[in-house]
């Protein structure tokens, strides 16, 4: 389900509006940007927690090509999911 189906299936629930809902996730999804950007871990407690990780230079293939690439020195960002939302997902 991507971010707008999510929206439709919220309006046809409970009678907000779109543009009501977008506000808050819009203003949220700001928030945990400008954390990551600036290197914070970010937790939601109770559903993920989101550290930012250091990727070191590596060299790779192109399969298709079968050139060599070299994947340069960056940062990236990680997700964990909570306990409870691993075991929501598998029925237990």
């Amino acid at each position: 389900m991507n971010r707008q189906e999510r929206f439709d299936a919220e309006v046809a629930g409970n009678g907000d509006s779109k543009p009501a809902l977008g506000e808050p996730a819009n203003a949220a999804s700001s928030f945990i940007a400008g954390a990551l950007m600036n290197g914070e871990a970010m937790q939601l407690v109770g559903f993920s927690r989101s550290p930012v990780g250091n990727r070191i230079a590596s060299a790779s293939r192109n399969l298709v090509a079968s050139a060599k690439l070299q994947i340069s020195v960056g940062s990236r960002v990680k997700f964990a999911a909570a306990n409870a939302v691993n075991d929501a997902v598998s029925g237990s």
